[in-house]
């Protein structure tokens, strides 16, 4: 099992943010094994419903 990591306030807004749109679980917690690739992909996510290229059901 890979160690959970410590995120950025800012990594861990965007997944309440996409928690908000049921996206991911508010409680999702990131390990070390897959942390960049996380956080890149909640950027890309938060930035793509923000701009709304993605429409999401709320």
């Amino acid at each position: 099992m890979s160690e959970q990591v410590k995120v950025s306030t800012a990594t861990q807004n965007a997944i309440n943010n996409l928690a908000a749109y049921g996206i991911m679980s508010k409680d999702y917690r990131v390990t070390k094994d897959f942390e960049i690739t996380l956080i890149s992909m909640i950027s890309g996510l938060v930035n793509a419903i923000k701009n709304g290229k993605l429409k999401v059901k709320q």
